[in-house]
């Protein structure tokens, strides 16, 4: 799988570095400019329902900062946030989402 629009992948602090973060793509971020494929992001799961209903209403006040190189960057340090967790994002990030739960479906497509 790619990391397309609607799938959901690990996060990664490079080579053998998969976090237990995960994100959902909100475009196609495989190739140019982000390149999330051959960095090691890896999608094992997919949005099938509730896309622009669900993920759409996600607080974006957050965000996502424009990079040097033209990709894009999480605004959270990541390190703080491994460090300190949910006490870091809730001092730092009062408004930010929380997926608080997901379950597996059987589905036939491909």
């Amino acid at each position: 799988e790619k990391n397309k629009k609607g799938t959901v992948s690990f996060a990664s602090g490079g080579k053998n570095g998969r976090q237990t973060q995960v994100f959902v793509n909100l475009g196609n971020n495989g190739g140019p400019p982000n390149f999330l494929d051959a960095q090691g992001f890896v999608p094992f799961a997919r949005v099938v329902q509730g896309m622009d209903d669900v993920v759409g209403k996600l607080n974006k006040e957050y965000g996502i900062l424009e990079s040097v190189s033209g990709g894009v960057a999480g605004s959270i340090d990541q390190t703080k946030a491994a460090y300190y967790g949910k006490d870091y994002l809730d001092t730092l990030y009062p408004k930010l989402s929380y997926i608080k739960s997901a379950r597996i479906i059987e589905t036939t497509e491909e």
